[in-house]
């Protein structure tokens, strides 16, 4: 099932109602509250839903094939079909112990996303002390296409803000590369909106 919501250690699958307050609570809160698209502010949690529902194209739980076990979460929001872009947010539910999972979650959405829309390229908006998760410059499909210096605060120190790009005809071949890994089956990558 490449290109599809299911992987061999982590499948996508809908919100359901009843997560809609935790996940309020995770982006309203902490770290994730300043960097979450609500820029500090916390609405209440009605309008939060209704905001993040216009948002969102695609809005998945990354959860474990193994234990059930919810890992993350990773949107697909802010699409300019016009122009072939969209935005890609990746939250992990357990901060202190980064996952490969979560990542690999990251990347089922990608290739979703890729698959049922004519994007010529994905953004993701990454603070400093998360960019190496994506292991840019050593084989991976993500480029760097801005920088805002010291534009995150946390822990005492400031990170910059890197504005990151997947581009449809760099993931082509890394999907190639590491699809059976992820799903479990030989890929066939999409290029040019063509399997």
């Amino acid at each position: 099932m490449v290109g599809g919501l299911r992987g061999r250690e982590v499948y996508l699958r809908a919100v359901l109602p009843e997560e809609y307050q935790d996940l309020y609570l995770r982006e309203t809160s902490g770290a994730h509250a300043a960097g979450g698209g609500l820029e500090g502010t916390t609405p209440p949690l009605d309008e939060w839903v209704r905001q993040s529902a216009a948002r969102s194209l695609a809005r998945f739980v990354i959860v474990g094939a193994g234990d059930h076990r919810r890992l993350g979460l990773v949107s697909l929001f802010n699409a300019d079909l016009a122009n072939g872009h969209a935005h890609v947010a990746l939250t992990s539910f357990d901060a202190t112990r980064p996952s490969p999972l979560v990542m690999m979650g990251c990347g089922l959405l990608i290739e979703h996303a890729f698959s049922c829309w004519p994007f010529h390229k994905l953004y993701l908006d990454v603070a400093g002390h998360n960019l190496e998760r994506l292991r840019l410059g050593r084989g991976g499909p993500f480029e760097v296409e801005g920088t805002l210096r010291d534009h995150h605060y946390l822990e005492g120190r400031r990170w910059d803000h890197q504005i990151v790009a997947v581009f449809r005809e760099g993931w082509a071949p890394y999907w190639r590369r590491h699809a059976a890994a992820i799903v479990g089956e030989p890929a066939v990558a999409l290029v040019n909106g063509r399997r």
